[in-house]
């Protein structure tokens, strides 16, 4: 990547590579979640956490 001057690599869609490569799949998504805030007025408000299940 860095010969071509590349920091993007697309690997498909998820189910591909859920797929593909099942244990790296795993690995990298595990205890994985989704933070989400809102803004209250101008201020910040309480941040939301969603577990991720793949």
């Amino acid at each position: 990547m860095l010969a071509e001057n590349k920091d993007t690599l697309h690997i498909g869609t998820v189910s591909e590579f859920k797929k593909k490569h099942k244990e790296l799949f795993e690995k990298l998504t595990k205890n994985d979640s989704i933070s989400i805030q809102f803004l209250d007025g101008k201020k910040l408000g309480e941040r939301i956490t969603v577990p991720v299940k793949w």
